[in-house]
């Protein structure tokens, strides 16, 4: 596995994921403010969002801008109620095209990716990120769908999000393992006691400054069901 690089030349990406369970922490208990808490914790360039619900009692997607002094770019896959759910990206860095890849595989729930590029420095660097499927064979048809972002020859790629996929050895894997090559898996899941490694961050080339690490503070094992990832790469 490659190594962490110093490099002063290069630009540092703060990269985080989180799934944050429609605000709804391991106690069944919601609270939009526990969660804000954690996110403006990572203190990242980008943060990729899932199971995220907006509006909620009142509190809207201009809210979620404001409160973490970043630039939100939603995701919906499904409307619940009046609300919109799906993933969504929280950006300090410059954004230029964004775009969204439909995932879905009938008759399972509605998926789909949220991607977008960025300017880091003077360098395009491209974001995938997604929530995929509770099935496995929903899972790879996804992955496959997303090979045409991720397959990008030449250009910086990053991709991260709730992979939900808990077996090391599973063809979803295999198959980013091929795009990305090897990656650690921080266990992110359940947010308590951490078991499976469901959230990912990848990228190619994958210059890490610090490696995809969980973070286990307090407020963060209270906040949702899954625990934040976070790495820093130098671009």
């Amino acid at each position: 596995m490659p190594g962490a690089v110093k490099d002063l030349k290069k630009t540092c990406l703060r990269l985080a994921t989180y799934n944050i369970h429609q605000w709804v922490g391991g106690d069944g208990r919601a609270d939009v403010e526990r969660v804000l808490s954690v996110i403006r914790s990572l203190d990242a360039d980008l943060v990729a969002l899932q199971e995220v619900l907006l509006p909620w009692e009142g509190f809207t997607q201009e809210d979620l801008a404001r409160e973490t002094g970043m630039q939100v770019i939603p995701g919906r896959t499904l409307y619940r109620g009046d609300a919109e759910y799906g993933n969504a990206l929280l950006t300090r860095r410059p954004v230029g095209r964004t775009w969204s890849r439909e995932l879905t595989v009938a008759p399972f729930e509605p998926r789909g990716a949220l991607c977008l590029s960025l300017l880091v420095g003077d360098v395009p660097v491209k974001v995938v990120a997604t929530h995929l499927g509770m099935r496995q064979r929903e899972r790879l048809r996804q992955v496959e769908a997303l090979m045409p972002e991720l397959a990008a020859p030449g250009q910086v790629t990053v991709m991260l999000g709730d992979l939900n996929e808990w077996v090391p050895r599973s063809t979803v894997l295999g198959r980013l393992r091929a795009a990305f090559g090897p990656h650690p898996a921080p266990k992110t899941f359940p947010s308590r006691f951490p078991v499976l490694a469901l959230d990912r961050i990848l990228a190619r080339p994958p210059v890490f400054e610090r490696f995809p690490c969980a973070v286990r503070t307090g407020p963060a094992r209270a906040a949702s069901d899954h625990l934040p990832l976070e790495a820093s790469l130098l671009i």
